[in-house]
């Protein structure tokens, strides 16, 4: 409740950052990353699939059955709390959260986060030849049904990081940046 009132008081609209990755993409590095021992295919069909992670972090509902609301819910929150990057555009995304949270990244730490550029790019490479297999598969479509409510919401933040690209032209502009 403390940190709920802490970004709706008053004009203490405060925001998070979030970085939104294709579900099935994400689904997949977590397996591929994750140190299971099963096939893409068994992992895909069992238990411990990913279903609906970032749907269900946003409502809080972790357990149990989704429907449609809660991905109504977790969209309205995305929309009034967060500055959203996406992970396939990595270096846009890190310059807005840059823009936004007046980060300056100087000497060491400039190379640090170009280096963390280059490893997020490198490990893609594994999951984006593991991804193309995969794409035709039964897997794939496994994995989108386990993931459809988070697959409605990363359509949703690849438009709302879109739109927030006019909201950062407005900030600069009002802060005198550009």
């Amino acid at each position: 409740d403390d940190l709920k009132s802490l970004f709706s008081a008053g004009n203490n609209q405060g925001r998070l950052l979030m970085m939104v990755r294709h579900p099935v993409l994400r689904a997949i590095s977590v397996h591929y990353y994750g140190g299971s021992k099963l096939s893409l295919d068994e992992y895909s069909k069992s238990p411990e699939v990913q279903n609906n992670y970032l749907t269900r972090f946003l409502t809080g509902k972790l357990g149990g059955t989704l429907d449609e609301t809660h991905v109504q819910t977790a969209k309205d929150i995305m929309a009034a709390k967060f500055v959203v990057g996406i992970y396939h555009n990595l270096d846009t995304s890190l310059q807005r959260f840059e823009d936004y949270f007046h980060w300056k990244a100087v000497g060491s730490t400039v190379h640090c986060r170009d280096d963390a550029i280059l490893r997020a790019q490198g490990l893609d490479t594994g999951i984006a030849h593991l991804a193309e297999q995969a794409r035709e598969s039964e897997a794939w479509t496994y994995l989108s049904y386990n993931n459809r409510f988070d697959m409605e919401l990363y359509t949703y933040s690849k438009k709302l990081f879109r739109e927030q690209k006019q909201m950062f032209r407005d900030l600069k502009l009002r802060r005198g940046d550009e």
